[in-house]
């Protein structure tokens, strides 16, 4: 009988050596407070906190030590995201050592992509060292979205985007709808602004969650655009034209060999001799000149032939 007794306090004091144990063993830091957004939050509090998908969400977790603890490491976890193994919603910082009696603050930060569900989730605080029992904290969010908020998910284009100059470029956009509100009358259009060209289509509807491709969109190359690559955009205008997504890409535009240049020789001409310049007015005197001497010498022979008539008449009347 003495020796069940004596086994059972042996067996109440090993459980008691391990649970102090244990006790010793929990790493020495409290989580004094958390912010997100600037906004503190308490643990496990009812309200929730408003968080908008598509959004990086700041994170400001205070700590404090009751005894030096070296290789502390912080982490903050959402889980429940269905791609969580692809893209974690998660952020670490550490390992780093804290001293007993003095205040920590650590900045971590998670992208909520627009993929996660609008639901409620809990945002996990986890504080762990290299040896010690983990210290957490649990705060309530909910993941909200915006009213109105359509991305464009995908453009096709045929034959590709590298097409020759006069060709045809054909383009099927797809939209999805991340917002609260059924979008109504959207029209997208896909451009290349430098060159002039553009097509449009209207999607009647796109319900919430939801994905819709417009018709295929036509674009007619000039015959004869200069070879290159070009910026071409595709954009959506929604909710009566006040809101718009875009993306932009690029087009390579090749040449078209009916409009390739003809190489041309040019003839060189000997460049005509400049004939000398005559001053017309001395030109003139000399001509003026020569007539006179004629005039005088015409003048002279009349003269003389009066003479001699004269004296020839004279000479027959004596």
């Amino acid at each position: 009988m003495n020796m069940h007794k004596t086994i059972g306090m042996m067996s109440v004091l090993l459980l008691c050596t391990l649970a102090l144990v244990g006790a010793v063993a929990a790493i020495p830091v409290n989580i004094t407070r958390v912010e997100i957004d600037d906004h503190k939050i308490d643990s496990d509090q009812v309200n929730r906190l408003d968080v908008l998908r598509d959004n990086k969400v700041d994170f400001e977790v205070t700590l404090e030590a009751s005894q030096d603890t070296d290789d502390v490491e912080v982490e903050v976890l959402v889980s429940g995201y269905e791609h969580n193994r692809e893209r974690r919603l998660s952020d670490t910082i550490g390992p780093f050592d804290m001293d007993a009696n003095v205040t920590y603050r650590k900045h971590l930060q998670i992208t909520f992509p627009e993929l996660v569900d609008e639901d409620d989730y809990k945002v996990r605080v986890i504080v762990t060292d290299r040896n010690g029992q983990e210290v957490i904290a649990n705060y309530n969010v909910k993941i909200d979205v915006d009213r109105h908020d359509l991305k464009i998910v995908d453009a096709l284009f045929t034959p590709s985007r590298h097409v020759q100059a006069g060709q045809a470029l054909l383009s099927i956009v797809r939209i999805e709808n991340f917002g609260e509100k059924d979008e109504e009358d959207v029209k997208v259009t896909v451009a290349v602004p430098a060159l002039g060209i553009s097509a449009s289509d209207y999607l009647d509807e796109i319900e919430s969650g939801d994905e819709e491709e417009t018709e295929e969109l036509y674009l007619r190359l000039p015959k004869c655009a200069q070879p290159g690559v070009y910026d071409m955009m595709v954009t959506a205008q929604y909710n009566e034209g006040f809101d718009r997504t875009s993306i932009e890409g690029k087009l390579e535009v090749l040449e078209n060999p009916d409009c390739a240049k003809k190489e041309t020789v040019e003839v060189q001409t000997p460049p005509k001799t400049a004939e000398p310049q005559v001053d017309a007015v001395p030109r003139t005197n000399k001509i003026r000149t020569a007539l006179e001497v004629v005039l005088l010498v015409l003048v002279a022979l009349l003269v003389l032939i009066g003479l001699v008539i004269g004296f020839t008449r004279m000479g027959k009347d004596e």
